[in-house]
């Protein structure tokens, strides 16, 4: 099982089990993770933006 784990400003984290979504839904979330990673990089925060880089490789993995 593959989780991917993507928090929005001012929200609590959110669990998502990736290899239940459909193509497009994992394609949203890979965007939605890229431009938090891209935010987390804007706020030197290297380590989380590595983890979402990550997150998202392995969901791209899928299709």
């Amino acid at each position: 099982m593959i989780s991917a784990t993507t928090v929005e400003e001012g929200q609590v984290a959110e669990e998502i089990d990736v290899s239940t979504l459909t193509k497009k839904d994992r394609q949203a979330t890979v965007k939605k993770l890229q431009k938090q990673m891209l935010e987390a990089s804007d706020r030197l925060d290297f380590e989380l933006a590595a983890q979402l880089r990550d997150m998202m490789m392995e969901i791209k993995a899928l299709d």
